[in-house]
């Protein structure tokens, strides 16, 4: 069992997938899957609220384009992962709307 909130299970998966992008790693499944489900989970926690925290939203809204700009750094290096890349930034936008809006 865990005593971590869905907001630093969300925040410490990030940065797994985030650093390991960055550094040169690769994309990391198993961040990926953090990442997801942590989202998932924040989505249930917000359904009835109106408000997020701004430290989740100013997060969210660099979930994205960090992302992007990996892949295109990966893309530049001819590496083949950059279009899983793109496609994990599609997925997490979809998500973030998900449990944003819904």
């Amino acid at each position: 069992m865990t005593d971590k909130t869905p907001t630093d299970q969300l925040f410490e998966a990030w940065a797994a997938f985030d650093t390991s992008l960055w550094e040169g790693n690769g994309l990391n499944p198993d961040a990926l899957e953090s990442v997801k489900a942590a989202l998932a989970a924040l989505k249930d926690e917000w359904s009835a609220q109106e408000r997020v925290p701004k430290s989740v939203a100013a997060l969210l809204i660099e979930m994205f384009p960090a992302t992007e700009a990996n892949a295109a750094a990966y893309r530049e290096r001819g590496s083949s992962q950059a279009s899983q890349i793109d496609e994990a930034a599609y997925e997490l936008q979809q998500l973030i709307a998900d449990a944003l809006l819904e």
